[in-house]
């Protein structure tokens, strides 16, 4: 029984190397650095907003894990949307006993306020643009209180 378990879990990890080594080149080539002239051009979405909820596992159907990050919007800076929510999907995360972790994504975190740059195409892996170079965290000053 252990050697079928040892089995799975090997499957598993072929399955996600194959998946990342699958993953259209353009999807690797957004972690270059990109110019900020790039992500406001490129950019399909550009929105200030804060999280309001961080779900692991939101796609049942989904064979990896992934992290669902619901945003109130609290400004549109490009590009249209309706309604006062985004959710925004990453690989990683757990489903079950399968626990996934992409080191080079920076999850948002719950209550972060920040400006947040989206791909025209939204990658399956991390649909902020650039990775993290998309990814602006809004901090308040802690003298004067505003941010």
């Amino acid at each position: 029984m252990k050697q079928r378990r040892n089995r799975k879990g090997l499957w598993m990890r072929l399955a996600v190397l194959g998946f990342l080594i699958l993953l259209p080149s353009s999807a690797l080539a957004s972690i270059l650095s990109v110019s900020f002239g790039d992500m406001l051009e490129k950019s399909e979405l550009i929105f200030e907003g804060k999280v309001v909820s961080v779900n692991q596992n939101a796609f049942p159907a989904a064979k990896l894990p992934h992290t669902c990050i619901t945003f109130e919007v609290v400004e549109i800076l490009k590009g249209s949307r309706s309604g006062e929510a985004i959710d925004l999907c990453f690989l990683g995360g757990t489903r079950g006993k399968l626990i996934m972790k992409v080191p080079e994504i920076k999850y948002p975190e719950m209550a972060e306020n920040g400006i947040y740059f989206i791909g025209r195409e939204s990658s399956k892996v991390n649909p902020i643009f650039g990775w993290e170079q998309g990814h602006f965290i809004i901090r308040k000053d802690p003298a004067s209180a505003k941010s």
